[in-house]
């Protein structure tokens, strides 16, 4: 039976069938409070991969606030869209060019657990035709 398979697979196993780049962090707390410092980055599908050029890869296990791979700007960025989801637990979704890979991503944040899972689409085509349309 369908249910039974679907039990026995694993989410990363599903995650990595799916053509969107899914990553999920988690939060790291300070001992007192319980403050979120920082996250973690403890899973990238292979789509991810591919959009991010390959940088996710050696990312899995890494600090977001300090791996290095990203100016300051972006990392402190990055942390506070993450923060505010796990705090508030609203999804955050917003649009973006990025210019190293010369595509526009669509991007959501959204609780999972006590961390944040991201959703990641390429949409180039889908606003070229829009560009196109409106001509």
């Amino acid at each position: 039976m369908l249910v039974d398979q679907l039990t026995q697979l694993s989410f990363a196993q599903l995650f990595d069938a799916l053509p969107d780049g899914i990553v999920y962090f988690r939060p790291v707390r300070d001992g007192a409070d319980r403050q979120v410092i920082d996250f973690v980055i403890e899973y990238a599908n292979p789509a991810t991969h591919k959009i991010a050029l390959d940088q996710y890869q050696s990312l899995v296990g890494t600090s977001v606030r300090y791996n290095n791979q990203h100016d300051r700007v972006y990392t402190e960025r990055v942390f506070t869209q993450l923060k505010a989801v796990v705090e508030t637990g609203q999804s955050d979704e917003f649009e973006y060019y990025n210019q190293t890979i010369n595509e526009w991503l669509s991007v959501t944040h959204a609780k999972s657990g006590d961390g944040v899972l991201n959703v990641t689409r390429v949409v180039t085509a889908e606003k070229e035709a829009a560009l196109l349309s409106e001509r």
